[in-house]
């Protein structure tokens, strides 16, 4: 009985390592295929792997991230065209066909303006149906520059359900 706890938690802990590995494989695919598909969108943009976050609900869904980027989508090049974007990445497991970019938005419009897109700088992931987005209300709603930072609790109902803000909190400075 005691030999065949031991051999699951070896078990176990050979396994780790690779799950590591995996995630590690991911995050680099993904920030690889997001710096494509920026450049193909948007100019003068960022993409860095700290802002990929792994957003996949168990081991059986298919591998699902969350990256936050900056840029000016269509190259317009006005003084308020490039903002904070939230796109989607996920991994098809099945057939091992890669990574697919997702067109369709995170959040509902409503939802992303009211986070000041121009002044979003953090993604964060609370739990599988929650996030936390750090970002700042400009002076006026003609100004460039930003005001007061919050931090955007947004929460949704279950996998592919539509995002709703729960809370905005004052960060104090």
């Amino acid at each position: 009985m005691k030999f065949n706890k031991i051999l699951a938690i070896i078990a176990f802990l050979h396994f780790i390592p690779a799950f590591a590995q995996t995630n590690a494989n991911d995050t680099v695919q993904v920030l690889n295929i997001m710096k494509k598909y920026v450049q193909t969108i948007a100019c003068g943009s960022t993409v860095q792997a700290k802002n990929i976050i792994d957003m996949t609900n168990s081991e059986s869904d298919p591998p699902i991230y969350y990256v936050l980027w900056i840029g000016d989508i269509g190259c317009s090049g006005g003084s308020g065209t490039t903002t904070a974007n939230i796109t989607a990445v996920e991994k098809n497991r099945m057939m091992d066909l890669g990574y697919a970019v997702s067109v369709y938005p995170i959040l509902e419009d409503e939802v992303y303006y009211g986070l000041y897109p121009l002044y979003i700088e953090s993604l964060k992931k609370i739990s599988d149906h929650k996030i936390k987005i750090v970002s700042s209300e400009p002076v006026n709603e003609y100004s460039n520059y930003p005001r007061k930072k919050y931090k955007f609790i947004l929460q949704r109902s279950e996998n592919n359900a539509k995002w709703r803000l729960v809370n905005k909190i004052l960060v104090p400075n």
